[in-house]
């Protein structure tokens, strides 16, 4: 197996890697590396996208469709809310971030531990409805009806008004080296905003989600107390996460 053959076997494991990466991987000088990057970018192979490199075919820029993604991996995303939510206590304040799998969250919440959930998307509003829980705010603002987030400064001021005990941070990408990315560039700013308000901060995702990049940087896994997934977890990402000194929560 050639260079790029490998290049493109390693793009593929970890999604999106560095210059600088590849050449430690081989041994070789960066400069190397660029002039092995530049004849398959020439051939339609790679792309780089902030200084990271990925195949041209990556889905980087997926787009987001909630109905699609609360169909994928339901049993491992709800084994998910189970264990987030033991996590929380009584009489708190909590962030439920976008997305199908911190809306499982909410399945659990029990009205008698006068906890207040803040959400800012349309399917956890109807999750809170439908349950009959009483205690939580909406952000609210103009809704995107392709991710079913409220979506503007609204939102986030209302967000600011508030101290969080925990919030439960979603992600469509994890990588050890371009940090935790989304989808929308919407969400950036209420995961963010959110995040700075919280005393402990709580990734959420299932194993799907790691070793991927997607378009918007919102945040490193240092930023984090504890990451919550699936059995599906490498042994590889378990010990990234050990060295960095976050919880591992496995459901």
């Amino acid at each position: 197996m050639d260079r790029t053959e490998r290049i493109i076997e390693i793009i593929q494991q970890y999604g999106g890697i560095s210059f600088k990466d590849l050449s430690r991987h081989f041994d070789v000088t960066e400069m190397t590396i660029r002039r092995d990057i530049e004849k398959m970018k020439e051939r339609g192979i790679v792309k780089t996208v902030s200084g990271a490199i990925m195949l041209s075919d990556s889905d980087i820029y997926k787009t987001y469709s909630l109905d699609k993604e609360s169909a994928t991996n339901y049993e491992q995303k709800e084994a998910i809310g189970a264990v987030a939510s033991s996590l929380i206590g009584t009489n708190e304040v909590i962030f439920v971030d976008i997305g199908s799998t911190t809306v499982n969250i909410l399945h659990h919440l029990r009205p008698e531990d006068n906890n207040t959930v803040i959400i800012a998307t349309e399917n956890a509003l109807r999750e809170l409805l439908h349950s009959n829980y009483k205690n939580y705010i909406v952000t609210g603002g103009k809704l995107d009806p392709q991710s079913g987030v409220f979506v503007d400064r609204y939102g986030i001021n209302t967000l600011k008004r508030y101290t969080i005990n925990i919030a439960f941070i979603s992600a469509a990408g994890i990588d050890g080296r371009l940090g935790v990315t989304c989808i929308n560039e919407f969400e950036v700013p209420i995961k963010q905003n959110a995040m700075q308000i919280s005393a402990i901060k709580c990734l959420v995702a299932d194993s799907s989600k790691f070793g991927v990049v997607r378009m918007h940087n919102f945040g490193s896994l240092e930023d984090f107390d504890i990451v919550i997934t699936d059995k599906g977890l490498s042994k590889e990402w378990a010990e990234i996460l050990e060295q960095k000194g976050i919880r591992l929560i496995i459901a």
